[in-house]
């Protein structure tokens, strides 16, 4: 279990975020978008859509590690 302390404050990112941006582009929006210092110790929580994360259709795998459309 991991021990938050009691003035750790959560913020929560409006809108859909891309996970593909990594730590460096997080901290970015962190800064930009919720005006905050990424390294305060404060926990930051980022969404993504439902829809985005799920195939538009299923692919079949040819067994040679690569895929059909």
């Amino acid at each position: 279990m991991i021990c938050i302390p009691s003035n750790t404050r959560v913020f929560l990112a409006p809108g859909n975020t891309d996970m593909r941006k990594a730590i460096n582009g997080l901290s970015v929006l962190v800064e930009g978008t919720l005006e905050l210092d990424p390294f305060s110790g404060h926990l930051f929580v980022f969404c993504i859509s439902v829809l985005a994360s799920t195939p538009s259709k299923p692919k079949a795998a040819t067994g040679h590690g690569r895929m059909n459309p």
